[in-house]
C-alpha cells in the first residue's frame, strides 16, 4: 500500500503551474514524492485497462486473404499483427490518439484532448476515473496538511494560553499579597494618625499652659498673699519680742553676736527662725528706721550642695534666691561662705560670710 511519511505530505519544490500540463500531468506533479510512484502505477493499469476496453469495442476489419497473400507472396499465410493491418492500421491508430504516431507526443496531445474535451468522442471513463481519484487523493492529503498545520497552531495557542494562565495566576497571587501588605500599613498609618491627633493635642495644651504661666504666677502670688493679709489680720500684733513690719514679724537682736547656726536657734528660742523675707525691701526699711542698726547681720539663706543659694527657714524655707543686683552686693557671691548677710553700708544687700564669723541677726516670726 502506499502510505505517507509519517503522515505528512511532502511536495515537490519545483514551480509547476496547471496551463502547462493536462489535468493528469498537473495532479501527478502536485502529488507528494513518496505517492508519485503509486499513481504512476495507477495511471498504468489504467490505461491498460482504457486500451483493452477500446480494442474490445473495435469491430474487427474484413481482410482479404488472398490478396494480402499474393501480396507478400506467400498465398494463406495471414502475416502477424503489424504487417496483416499494415497502413490502415497505423492510420486508425493515428485516427485514435488525435493524428500522430502512439509512440510520438500526438499520443500524449491526443490523450489531454480526449481529457478536455477537445475530441469529446475519445473520452473514456477509464480516465474519468483516474482523474477522480487523483484530484481525491490531492484533496485529502491537502486536508490532512491543513489539518496538521491546524493542529499544531492549535498546540502553539494551547502552550501560550498555558503559560498565560500561569502568569495571570501569578499575578493574582502577588495581587493578594500586595493587599495584604496594603493593609497592614493602612492599619498601622491609621495608628500613627490617631498618635498624632494625640500628640497635637497635648502640644496645644502645653503651649496654652505656657501662655498663661505667667498668669497664673501672678495670680498664685495674689492668693498667697491674701492669705498672709488673712493670717496678719487675724493676728493684729506679733508676739514679744518680734514686731510687725507690714504682714510679717521680725526681731532684730543686737545683744549677743553669735554664729550662723547658734542664731538660728536663738531664733527658734523665740519661737521664730533667721529671716527669710519675701519681700527683701520691706525687711531693708524696717533695718534702715532702727536706731543704731548693727553694720553686719544673718538671715535665713544659704548656699546649697548643688551650688543653689535658697532660703532655709520660715515659709520660704526651699524657694530659691533672686541672683540679681536688685538682692546682692555689687559683687556676686563668691566661694568665700555659705550662709547669708546683709551688708548695712550698702543698704543692707545680701553678702556671703563664712558661717562662723559671729554677728548680729534678724528673727522672723512665722503664723
Amino acid at each position: 500500500m502506499c502510505q505517507l511519511d509519517g503522515g505528512r505530505a511532502h511536495h515537490d519544490p519545483s514551480p509547476i503551474t496547471h496551463h502547462s500540463l493536462d489535468p493528469e500531468q498537473y495532479l501527478f506533479a502536485m502529488l507528494p514524492s513518496e505517492l508519485r510512484w503509486c499513481a504512476a502505477v495507477v495511471l498504468v493499469v489504467a490505461s491498460v485497462a482504457a486500451a483493452q476496453e477500446n480494442l474490445a469495442a473495435r469491430p474487427r476489419p474484413v481482410v482479404d486473404t488472398q490478396s494480402v497473400a499474393r501480396k507478400n507472396g506467400a498465398s494463406g499465410v495471414v502475416p502477424p499483427y503489424g504487417k496483416r493491418y499494415g497502413s490502415s492500421a497505423r492510420n486508425d491508430v493515428t485516427r485514435r490518439y488525435g493524428g500522430a504516431s502512439p509512440t510520438t507526443n500526438g499520443q500524449t496531445n491526443g490523450r489531454t484532448n480526449g481529457i478536455t474535451g477537445h475530441n469529446g468522442h475519445n473520452v473514456n471513463d477509464g480516465h474519468r476515473m483516474i482523474t477522480r481519484a487523483l484530484w481525491r487523493i490531492f484533496d485529502a492529503l491537502m486536508q490532512k496538511k491543513d489539518h496538521s498545520q491546524l493542529y499544531g497552531r492549535m498546540g502553539f495557542i494551547e502552550e501560550a494560553l498555558k503559560k498565560m494562565i500561569s502568569v495571570d495566576s501569578q499575578l493574582e497571587g502577588e495581587i493578594d499579597k500586595l493587599k495584604d501588605d496594603m493593609g497592614i500599613c493602612m492599619t498601622q498609618l491609621s495608628t500613627v494618625m490617631e498618635e498624632l491627633g494625640r500628640l497635637k493635642t497635648l502640644s496645644s495644651r502645653l503651649e496654652s499652659l505656657e501662655q498663661a504661666r505667667p498668669e497664673l504666677r501672678d495670680q498664685a502670688d495674689q492668693e498667697q498673699n491674701a492669705v498672709w493679709d488673712s493670717a496678719a489680720a487675724a493676728y493684729s500684733s506679733c508676739p514679744s519680742p518680734f514686731s510687725r513690719v507690714g504682714s510679717e514679724c521680725y526681731y532684730l537682736s543686737k545683744g549677743e553676736m553669735l554664729g550662723w547656726e547658734d542664731a538660728r536657734r536663738e531664733c527658734g528660742r523665740h519661737g521664730g527662725d533667721l529671716a527669710s523675707p519675701r519681700n527683701l525691701t520691706v525687711l531693708r526699711q524696717f533695718l534702715s528706721d532702727v536706731q543704731d542698726p548693727p553694720e553686719y547681720l544673718w538671715v535665713g539663706g544659704s548656699k546649697q550642695d548643688d551650688g543653689a543659694w535658697k532660703w532655709t527657714s520660715g515659709p520660704q524655707a526651699g524657694v530659691p534666691i533672686d541672683m540679681s543686683k536688685s538682692t546682692w552686693n555689687e559683687e556676686v557671691p563668691s566661694g568665700y561662705g555659705k550662709c547669708m548677710g546683709l551688708f548695712g553700708h550698702r543698704s543692707y544687700r545680701a553678702y556671703n560670710y563664712d558661717c562662723k564669723e559671729k554677728d548680729f541677726f534678724v528673727c522672723q516670726y512665722s503664723f
